[in-house]
């Protein structure tokens, strides 16, 4: 079959980029956006009821459009019932009825239409929620973020090993919902100082030989002698003072062993600055081959 007889393949796409996040990219995440609600609850006087809710890193369940979306929901009866009631309440005047009662304690349809109150109450909600869309914007990759909720198709799975995250937190009497794709995600974590965004992006350390590596490791070895058999009567009438004669020649070395009792080598028992010491050799020297 010659070369030219070869099927030829066209990738009508480009390969898809593969994306998952480690335990650490995740809690970097949770630990961005907790503080940014934070700090946007504490310069506007907010309760921390309402802005200092830890935040939750999810791998993203449904497609949000293409790009950055958000949605907010107020509390509901069931966890499982949330992601369903985030998607109905995903509308401006959920998120400022939320904003006005996190501020004021009560909803504007309670201060009475036409007071000038609830005209300077809401003035101040806007300024509230625009602040707060400022500072999401301004975390890089973010800076696409419409201040208007985004459609959804809740029958429509995000793709598999896309690294689409929703992060959700509470917020304002409810819970805000922020879906990310894998782009803006990368994006975001490489702008944080305290994780990476892939290992193959940091520098790893030059390989050196195992021995080298190694060096520093303590090991434990176990030097005996040649093993004595007693009978179980000769251990009962055995009393202090006893001498109990050795099979282990003085000619002969001791034995070392690791911890598994793998020999090493083999040593010579000496003394050095009134201490014992040992004197190492092979276990194929010609005094150890003689016995």
């Amino acid at each position: 079959m010659s070369t030219s007889d070869q099927p030829e393949v066209v990738l009508e796409q480009p390969a898809r980029a593969l994306r998952a996040w480690s335990l650490a990219q995740c809690e970097a995440l949770e630990q961005a956006f907790t503080s940014l609600a934070a700090d946007w609850a504490r310069d506007w006087g907010i309760g921390p009821a309402a802005g200092e809710g830890a935040a939750q890193v999810e791998g993203a369940r449904h497609e949000r459009g293409a790009g950055l979306a958000w949605a907010y929901s107020k509390p509901a009866r069931h966890s499982s019932d949330m992601l369903i009631e985030a998607h109905e309440c995903a509308s401006l005047a959920g998120i400022r009825h939320g904003v006005h009662a996190s501020m004021f304690g009560l909803s504007p349809s309670l201060l009475g239409a036409g007071a000038a109150s609830e005209s300077i109450a809401m003035d101040v909600v806007e300024a509230a929620l625009s602040d707060w869309f400022t500072r999401l914007r301004q975390i890089p990759g973010l800076h696409g973020l419409e201040q208007h909720p985004a459609a959804s198709d809740a029958n429509r799975s995000a793709s598999a090993w896309s690294g689409d995250v929703m992060v959700r937190w509470p917020w304002c009497r409810g819970s805000f919902f922020l879906w990310l794709d894998g782009g803006t995600v990368e994006t975001v974590l490489s702008s944080l100082s305290n994780v990476g965004v892939r290992s193959t992006t940091t520098r790893k350390p030059p390989l050196v030989e195992i021995t080298q590596a190694l060096s520093g490791q303590p090991i434990k070895l176990r030097v005996e002698l040649d093993s004595i058999n007693l009978s179980l009567g000769q251990l009962e009438t055995l009393q202090v003072g006893d001498i109990i004669p050795l099979s282990h020649q003085l000619d002969r070395p001791l034995h070392v062993m690791d911890t598994v009792g793998r020999p090493v080598c083999a040593a010579w028992l000496g003394q050095q600055q009134d201490c014992l010491a040992l004197e190492l050799c092979t276990l194929d020297s010609p005094s150890v081959q003689n016995h």
